[in-house]
């Protein structure tokens, strides 16, 4: 049996796509880092990009449980709907 794919509400596929910014943000500031690292201490820099990092895959975590709550949400509600022939 496959699994069904419901579409997800417009909220979530706006925050999909500023997770994804917000990782093209993060190579971007890798490169940087990289960069300066040949002429300055870049220490604090790394520690600030560390908090960065926390909070993108922090975001991202959550974007997955809303996923995965929406999807368990809508294959109840069709359930439903079948049971009750809407």
């Amino acid at each position: 049996m496959s699994k069904i794919e419901y579409e997800m509400p417009d909220n979530y596929n706006e925050m999909l796509a500023k997770l994804l910014e917000m990782i093209e943000t993060r190579k971007f500031y890798d490169k940087e880092i990289n960069f300066l690292q040949a002429f300055a201490n870049v220490d604090e820099l790394r520690t600030a990009k560390a908090k960065h990092d926390k909070s993108i895959d922090e975001f991202e975590q959550a974007l997955a449980l809303e996923y995965e709550a929406y999807q368990r949400f809508r294959k109840s509600e069709l359930e439903l709907e079948q049971m009750l022939h809407i």
